[in-house]
């Protein structure tokens, strides 16, 4: 649960461990009307791991956040993305409220929507 009392998206876990990948998609989606359900739609069709990539590559298009500034900063919290270059950049702070910064391809973003998708926690999966 967060501060709120909330509960979040780990907590379905069975053993919880944070993954800022899973936290920049379940919360920040693709930044576009629909893309959850394009995504989930997508990963229910018969494609391979390159198609997926090249699909999450269109679907994110070229772009970014950052709530750095904007936002108390609390543990295990994604506050920035860009998917510039081609890959993905994600900023978040670990359990000790340090910035850490990781970028990541495509590929294995497609390999996290699949985690998710099969684990029953990516966002409007039925």
């Amino acid at each position: 649960m967060n501060k709120y009392g909330q509960m979040d998206i780990f907590d379905f876990l069975p053993n919880p461990v944070y993954n800022p990948i899973f936290d920049f998609l379940s919360s920040y989606g693709t930044g576009f009307v629909g893309g959850r359900e394009r995504i989930a739609k997508y990963w229910n069709e018969p494609h391979n791991k390159k198609e997926r990539a090249n699909f999450l590559k269109s679907e994110y298009g070229v772009g970014g956040f950052s709530a750095w500034g904007f936002m108390q900063k609390e543990p295990n919290k994604v506050y920035s993305g860009s998917t510039l270059g081609g890959k993905i950049s994600i900023g978040y702070t670990d359990q000790d409220l340090n910035r850490v910064d990781m970028i990541i391809t495509f590929e294995q973003l497609a390999d996290s929507v699949s985690e998710m998708i099969s684990a029953g926690i990516f966002p409007h999966v039925k």
